[in-house]
C-alpha cells in the first residue's frame, strides 16, 4: 500500500516513480502467489505436523507441484478480475483497449491453468478432486465456473463490459464455492 501511494504522489519523470511502481508491481504478484501456495498446501494436505529436517518440514511442503500450480492459477484470477475492473475506472478509449487485452490473456491463462490444477488434484489433493467430480454439487460449481469464464470472454470480445465484469465475479465466486463444497 505505502508503494502505490509513493508512487500516486511522486513525480512522474522521477527514478523512484519507476521504483515505487516496481514495488508495488512485485508485491502484488508475491501476495497473490503465496495466497495461492497456502491455499493449495493446505488443500493438499500436505501439511506436516511430525518431527523432521527444517527444509523437509517448512520448505518442500511449500513447493509442491499442486500448491505452486495453485500460487500461479491465483495470480492469473487476480490479474483476470483487475484488469476488467480497470477497464470501467478509465475513459480513455487507448486504455480501455488495453485492459481489455489483458484482460483477455489473464481470462484464458487462468483457464489453462484450472486445467492444470485439476489436473494435478487427482494425485495432490484427492479430496478436493473427489468433491469436485463426483459429489453434484462439484459439477454445479465447475459448470458455473465454465459459465462464467465463458460469459466473461464474451463480454470481452463484444466490448459489453458489464457482462465481462458480472461474469468474472461469478467466475471467482464458484471457484471459492467448489473449494469450500469440495470439503
Amino acid at each position: 500500500g505505502s508503494a502505490f501511494a509513493f508512487r500516486s504522489y511522486d513525480v512522474q519523470q522521477s527514478p523512484l516513480h519507476r521504483f515505487w511502481g516496481t514495488l508495488f508491481g512485485l508485491s502484488s504478484v508475491i501476495t497473490a502467489m503465496f495466497l495461492g501456495i497456502i491455499l493449495g498446501t493446505v488443500a493438499s494436505s500436505n501439511l506436516q505436523y511430525h518431527q523432521g529436517e527444517f527444509v523437509e518440514v517448512f520448505v518442500l511442503t511449500w513447493i509442491q507441484p499442486f500448491p505452486l500450480a495453485v500460487g500461479i492459477w491465483t495470480i492469473t484470477l487476480f490479474a483476470m478480475l483487475a484488469s476488467i475492473y480497470l477497464i470501467h475506472e478509465t475513459t480513455i478509449p487507448d486504455l480501455k483497449e488495453l485492459f481489455r487485452r489483458r484482460a483477455q490473456w489473464a481470462i484464458a491463462a487462468s483457464g489453462l491453468m484450472a486445467i492444470v490444477v485439476f489436473l494435478l488434484s487427482r494425485h495432490e489433493a484427492p479430496d478436493i478432486r473427489q468433491g469436485l467430480s463426483q459429489h453434484w454439487s462439484g459439477g454445479v460449481v465447475l459448470s458455473l465456473a465454465l459459465l462464467g469464464m465463458l460469459a466473461s470472454v464474451v463480454g470481452l470480445w463484444t466490448n459489453r463490459y458489464h457482462l465481462a465484469r458480472a461474469s468474472a465475479m461469478g467466475y471467482v465466486t464458484a471457484i471459492v464455492w467448489g473449494w469450500g463444497l469440495s470439503h
